[in-house]
């Protein structure tokens, strides 16, 4: 037991690497300035830009947090591989960045809908042990029957179908065939939830 879980450990470190190598590459090597990004609609002026680069590591700063200009008096530039450095040690320490459209935290974000989250994940886990425990029993008492035809049937198909397709079956027929389902899932009444973790504990 003691070695299965070294070994997955062991696993784990290679593909955290390589996926946090793709989101570093998608977010500097997509054309787009994230600063202009930032600012929006809004102007930034020189000094706030510079603020700003300075603060996301995309210019190199001295101890005072004070940008460092070349002979040109432009600002040099950091490069990939510390900008990466940059990222992980964040990351590491729970430094999610910040949302450029909601201007919060993104661990902020997290915490008010982590909630939601929580509740829906464990009725599905409720439901789906249910649904399958009672699926196996059909099967097991009325083996090679209607029923067990029946109930493997259905089970192939609901694993088969993805769970974002079959949770927009479920709002178009509650939804729109049964007339008065809520298209919006912000609550945490039963009522609000079932419909979600239906598709969740089906797939």
């Amino acid at each position: 037991m003691g070695k299965y879980i070294v070994k997955r450990v062991l696993q784990f470190i290679p593909v955290f690497l390589g996926v946090t190598l793709i989101l570093f590459a998608l977010q500097n090597i997509v054309p787009g300035d994230p600063i202009k990004l930032i600012g929006g609609d809004k102007a930034l002026s020189p000094e706030v830009e510079l603020q700003l680069r300075v603060r996301y590591h995309l210019v190199q700063s001295d101890e005072d947090g004070n940008a460092i200009l070349d002979e040109n008096g432009d600002p040099v530039q950091t490069s990939l591989v510390d900008r990466y450095l940059y990222y992980m040690n964040g990351l590491l320490h729970g430094d999610l960045g910040n949302s450029y459209q909601r201007k919060l935290p993104v661990t902020e974000i997290f915490a008010q809908k982590y909630p939601y989250t929580v509740k829906l994940a464990a009725c599905a886990i409720v439901l789906e042990a249910i649904m399958g425990i009672g699926a196996g029993i059909i099967s097991a008492v009325k083996r090679y029957s209607f029923w067990d035809i029946l109930v493997t049937l259905t089970t192939s198909i609901l694993v088969a179908v993805p769970a974002f397709w079959l949770g927009m079956l479920l709002q178009l027929f509650f939804g729109v065939i049964l007339k008065g389902a809520s298209d919006h899932y912000a609550g945490f009444g039963f009522d609000r939830l079932c419909r979600p973790h239906y598709a969740f504990a089906a797939a």
